[in-house]
């Protein structure tokens, strides 16, 4: 991650109890410009509702995944600092425009609890729809969104944006049931330069026409136009150790809300995401993102629903292998835009190096030293040699075997698209949770020809104790439970799905390819009744190649 050098911060141990009154609502750079933030220290907010606009922050550049990257303003910048918890006391934070409530890279022992997060005016623009016809639909926009016209495409006019804000996506949502429309799916392709036509009809009305539209909205419903881009998280840390979010509310985030990335031990405990008023979404895209993560990776007691994407995404990234070079090193590249400057390995780690296809490990390199040579491109120096191997059929990713992934106690309902996607090593526990979104519920696929370029196989995994609500009433997906990779041989082992209540209106239910000891048993498959029953297959568990069945339960 490239970023500004940062004054000294210095390390007194202490604690820093701020109880001053303020008006109901205030400009939060004005308080805080009367507070030094240090190792040690307790902050807490005074209560209220506190505003923050980027021209009053400091910015730095900053790169940070499955994110856009560039300058970014930064309200609570706790980088470098140990031992500081931000307590919110029941205060909200309302951002307003491309700014980032909290960021740190290089912390540790950091909590932010007690606190509620929002945006003035969400990245995303909502209306009616008042008509709709094959291949095109008319929406009145509400009157908080000011959309136009610009060179055929629709724009939003946001008051906290220098430019209008081109829109790349539309969803559905049924305001009766509250959530996404019956078999209702995406529509990026129709937001591409040349695919759709915009016609005004009348003030606030627009008629969008496309001969790739994928959906058959009916008036009534509320479409919701997602902001291209992704540039303002709520939370994001970069090589941390032990942080804690606990009792903090989000309505909205203007991308992934919460972003983890090389660090270790994260705690998220009553986190709570949802819409605000008549808002239909909350977060732009992922409620919480993990890359190249290790140690405790819990999360628990949280309610996430609205966000524009997944509730959980714990992965890695896997790099391609440009070449070797001198003194035992690998060129290797990060191949998509909102992953350049990621930094998530360093001296010590070790480096897998997989098959191409199925992510099959192939040989394991210490990494001795890491010499950027620019944001894609970066040299890694083993401490032991390189075997003889055609880089062309090989991609590198870390390899990090020390994870504990916890995920109990949660809600998960009526976002656009899945609820929790988990590829690592390392035990992984998910259990105790109630799911109901318009994709699958948990998927552990992998391999290399998704666009992502996200890794990797896992090897103790359970599902148990969940409530599995009339999951993929929307189209995302496969199966509400999807496994393995379909290409190679199995790399993936261990994984159980059992004692869950599934409230079935979808075939099939499990999906797993290349998978040694699978188990899927003594779950309760009950029929649902508020949707029609539809399958993409006949068969409830529908078993790939390379897949070993458990018997012993």
């Amino acid at each position: 991650m490239i970023k500004q050098e940062q004054n000294m911060k210095s390390h007194l141990i202490g604690t820093l109890m701020i109880a001053s009154m303020v008006s109901a609502e205030s400009n939060v750079a004005e308080w805080l410009r009367n507070q030094n933030i240090e190792s040690g220290t307790t902050l807490t907010l005074p209560e209220g509702i506190h505003h923050a606009r980027p021209n009053d922050f400091p910015y730095r550049h900053l790169h940070i995944s499955n994110n856009d990257d560039g300058i970014k303003h930064i309200v609570f910048d706790l980088s470098g600092l140990e031992n500081v918890t931000i307590d919110g006391n029941g205060a909200e934070l309302v951002m307003h425009g491309h700014i980032i409530p909290f960021f740190m890279e290089k912390a540790k022992n950091i909590t932010i609890k007690n606190l509620t997060i929002d945006w003035a005016h969400p990245f995303y623009a909502q209306g009616e729809v008042v008509d709709a016809g094959e291949s095109w639909f008319e929406v009145r926009f509400e009157e908080d969104y000011n959309i136009r016209i610009k060179d055929g495409q629709l724009v939003a006019v946001n008051p906290d944006l220098q430019y209008p804000a081109h829109l790349h996506n539309v969803n559905f949502i049924d305001p009766v049931k509250g959530e996404q429309a019956y078999r209702s799916t995406d529509d990026y392709g129709m937001f591409k330069p040349g695919n759709q036509t915009v016609t005004r009809k009348a003030d606030g009305v627009f008629r969008i026409a496309s001969s790739l539209m994928r959906n058959k909205p009916q008036a009534g419903q509320v479409a919701v136009f997602q902001y291209a881009g992704r540039t303002s998280p709520a939370i994001a840390v970069h090589n941390s150790s032990n942080i804690r979010i606990e009792n903090v509310t989000q309505y909205h985030a203007a991308a992934i809300a919460n972003i983890f990335e090389g660090s270790e031990n994260i705690y998220i405990d009553r986190m709570t995401m949802k819409r605000r008023g008549n808002r239909w979404y909350s977060a732009l895209n992922d409620a919480t993102h993990h890359v190249d993560c290790r140690g405790d990776l819990f999360i628990t007691n949280s309610h996430f629903e609205f966000q524009g994407d997944d509730a959980a995404n714990i992965h890695g990234i896997y790099r391609t292998v440009d070449g070797s070079t001198d003194e035992n090193g690998l060129r290797l590249r990060l191949n998509h835009h909102q992953q350049l400057g990621v930094d998530t390995i360093h001296p010590g780690d070790t480096i897998a190096l997989c098959d191409r296809d199925s992510l099959e490990t192939l040989a394991k390199l210490k990494v001795g030293r890491v010499v950027p040579h620019d944001h894609q491109i970066t040299n890694y120096f083993f401490e032991n040699p390189l075997p003889d191997l055609d880089w062309r059929d090989v991609v590198a990713m870390a390899y990090i075997t020390n994870v504990n992934v916890n995920i109990s106690g949660n809600t998960f309902q009526n976002n656009r698209a899945r609820g929790v996607l988990v590829k690592t090593y390392g035990k992984i526990r998910i259990h105790d949770n109630y799911f109901h979104t318009p994709g699958p519920a948990v998927i552990t696929g992998y391999g290399t020809r998704g666009k992502w370029f996200e890794s990797g196989p896992f090897n103790d995994l359970e599902i148990t104790r969940n409530t599995i609500d009339q999951c993929m009433f929307g189209d995302w997906g496969r199966a509400l439970f999807s496994m393995g990779t379909g290409q190679g041989k199995p790399t993936s082992k261990n994984a159980r799905i059992h004692n869950n209540k599934i409230i079935q209106i979808y075939k099939p239910l499990v999906s797993v390819n290349n998978v040694e000891n699978f188990s899927f048993y003594d779950n309760e498959i009950v029929k649902g009744t508020d949707y029609p029953h539809w399958e993409k297959s006949s068969e409830n568990v529908q078993i790939g190649n390379g897949v070993t069945i458990r018997n012993e339960e």
